[in-house]
């Protein structure tokens, strides 16, 4: 466990380290590309004079799923992988609730998934930094990561692949409502999608 500890803090060292060294231009192979899909005039949301739009207003007056309702959610099984642990909250020190899970299969593939529920006061703060993926940046590519950004089915959101690490990190908002955090090790790319879209995020919101 110490040793799992390490690595992740470890893996989350060197994404804030990517995150903050200036952007590097280079050439990145097209099947690692990203559809990118701009939000149109009518999706923009105009502010009140408090700076919050509708959708913040909206949050702030919905019920949060409890924490508890958000761990027993969690599937035992998504595709060949299994759920070998699970426990409440993500956030420590902010009034928002949450759970995470934790998953592995064979050939050491691994991943953790975490969601933050943005209804109720207490994570207005975490809606405000997972909306800004809904206007994508450029992405990024050099000797150590690729960073690439997503605004499709409903997921607003950015990956980030450490090339030394073989690991992924993906961060996005699902239906203006869910803050999800995945972070994969030994799964390629199209797999860590396809456990994705087999996960039913939208009975959390029924």
């Amino acid at each position: 466990m110490k040793t799992l500890n390490l690595l992740s803090l470890v893996f989350l060292l060197f994404i804030w380290g990517c995150n903050n060294t200036a952007q590097t231009n280079s050439p990145t192979e097209s099947a690692d590309k990203t559809t990118v899909e701009k939000p149109s005039p009518n999706q923009v949301v105009e502010s009140d004079t408090n700076g919050k739009n509708a959708t913040q207003r909206k949050l702030l007056e919905t019920k949060p799923l409890s924490d508890e309702e958000l761990q027993n959610w969690f599937p035992k099984t998504i595709l060949n992988l299994n759920q070998k642990s699970s426990q409440k909250g993500t956030l420590k020190g902010i009034e928002a609730n949450g759970a995470s899970a934790f998953y592995e299969g064979s050939n050491n593939q691994t991943f953790t998934l975490s969601i933050t529920d943005c209804a109720g006061k207490g994570a207005a703060k975490i809606y405000k930094k997972y909306a800004r993926y809904k206007n994508p940046k450029d992405d990024q590519e050099d000797d150590t990561s690729i960073t690439r950004h997503f605004n499709k089915d409903e997921r607003s959101g950015k990956s980030v692949f450490v090339k030394p690490l073989n690991q992924y990190a993906i961060d996005f908002l699902y239906k203006d409502r869910l803050a999800i955090t995945m972070n994969a090790q030994n799964m390629n790319k199209e797999n860590i999608y396809k456990v994705l879209d087999a996960i039913p995020f939208g009975l959390l919101l029924e």
